[in-house]
């Protein structure tokens, strides 16, 4: 049985913070691993956004581009790794966890929704 996906919403200031409790909370990274990869390849994007951007992240993640390259990479080799991934969704204000369940606020989250 699969776990239920949970969702995480914070603002991109506090995105180490929240990026970094998922890698060591979902895929069982070390701390200190887990600070080197947010320093190194993950903070650099989110640099570039503006302070009001809001992030949203979910996970267990089945994402079908990431299973392909799981399935035709990571699959043959003698380490174990996860199938799942974490989304993140990014948002130009801020949005609320009970702003996805009310109708009123549906044009609202896709005017803040942006793609990258």
């Amino acid at each position: 049985m699969r776990n239920p996906v949970v969702i995480y919403i914070s603002s991109v200031i506090y995105a180490e913070e929240m990026i970094c409790d998922l890698l060591e909370n979902s895929f069982q990274i070390s701390a200190a691993d887990t600070e080197f990869s947010y320093r190194t390849w993950i903070k650099p994007h989110f640099e570039r956004l503006q302070d009001d951007c809001w992030l949203l992240a979910e996970t267990p993640y089945v994402d079908r581009v990431y299973r392909d390259s799981y399935y035709h990479y990571y699959s043959s080799k003698h380490a174990s790794y996860l199938r799942d991934c974490i989304r993140i969704s990014i948002f130009q204000g801020e949005i609320q966890s009970d702003d996805f369940r009310r109708n009123d606020k549906r044009k609202d989250i896709q005017d803040k929704y942006r793609a990258l």
